[in-house]
């Protein structure tokens, strides 16, 4: 869950710094529809309910809707969101000695 966490600041940062520079974002139609990866999914068994899920799938589906946009700000916005609420997840489980 950290590296999941890492790559999703990563790219948030990734995309202010081209929001900053003024390169242009496309819009990704259909984003919205994106899932989370198996693992991660509530079918995928993997998560706890003392976690904060729900904040990780909010962030996710904000991420879906920003992509579909044409604001490269709020889609780095929303993946800051998503990495927040991963390293939160992560967090609690580092708490109880799980593995991230």
């Amino acid at each position: 869950m950290r590296e999941f966490a890492t790559a999703a600041k990563n790219e948030a940062t990734a995309l202010r710094l081209a929001d900053e520079a003024e390169i242009g974002w496309s819009p990704r139609p259909g984003a919205g529809k994106m899932q989370l990866p198996y693992e991660l999914r509530p079918e995928g068994s993997n998560r706890d309910q003392n976690e904060p899920w729900e904040a990780l799938d909010d962030a996710w589906a904000e991420l879906g809707r920003a992509l579909e946009g044409d604001s490269m700000y709020l889609v780095s916005h929303s993946f800051d969101r998503v990495a927040i609420a991963a390293q939160a997840i992560a967090g609690v489980r580092e708490g109880r000695g799980a593995r991230t």
